[in-house]
């Protein structure tokens, strides 16, 4: 554990997206690191008040998540939107899903797909990544991506980290996108926890 101190962060990110005319658009996946971005992201909401760029929280329905799973991340989408409006946090959710032709089954049973390897990883791209880029053009201004990406979780996510990382920026938590949707802002506020400070903060932080 790092021992980073949230309350500091939270700061960190206030400052960084205080007064932003363009939305936040929260990749969230249901897991810890998706989460913990939202947590993190919504004490910034109470700390700016009016001042709080509209966060949407984005989930993408693959049509092929573990059942549970997927039930599991809708009612949590529920109970955000309905806490959001308690607390009058300006916080929108949406599920979004892959193009019917990009989908899983159309991809496996109708096209003759072989199924994805670990050499072969067509379905990220198509069923998650495609999805939110899609997303995103659509638009009226490009908001500010959010996503819960950390060094440490593999060498490859690591590479792909410094590789996207823009020097000119002024501040270590913006990234920029240089594939797919070349030119986006991603935004890493936990970019330096490890998974002992992201279980930290989801177990002893307040927020939703």
């Amino acid at each position: 554990m790092k021992n980073i101190d949230h309350d500091q962060r939270v700061s960190q990110i206030s400052d960084l997206i205080r007064g932003l005319e363009a939305p936040i658009a929260i990749g969230f996946s249901g897991g810890k690191d998706s989460s913990a971005v939202v947590k993190l992201l919504w004490a910034c909401a109470h700390q700016l008040k009016s001042e709080c760029p509209m966060l949407k929280v984005v989930y993408c329905d693959t049509e092929v998540e573990n059942p549970v799973i997927d039930a599991h991340v809708k009612a949590t989408l529920s109970r955000l939107r309905s806490e959001a409006k308690s607390a009058k946090i300006d916080l929108r959710c949406n599920v979004i899903r892959p193009a019917i032709h990009q989908s899983f089954f159309v991809r496996i049973i109708g096209r003759g797909y072989p199924t994805p390897t670990n050499s072969f990883r067509w379905c990220t791209k198509d069923i998650r990544i495609r999805p939110f880029q899609a997303y995103l053009a659509g638009s009226n201004s490009p908001p500010l991506v959010a996503i819960g990406t950390r060094y440490g979780e593999s060498a490859q996510r690591d590479r792909s980290l410094k590789k996207h990382t823009d020097e000119r920026a002024k501040n270590a938590f913006i990234q920029k996108q240089r594939e797919g949707a070349k030119g986006t802002n991603l935004l890493t506020p936990i970019i330096d926890y490890d998974t002992a400070d992201v279980w930290e903060l989801l177990c002893e932080f307040e927020g939703p």
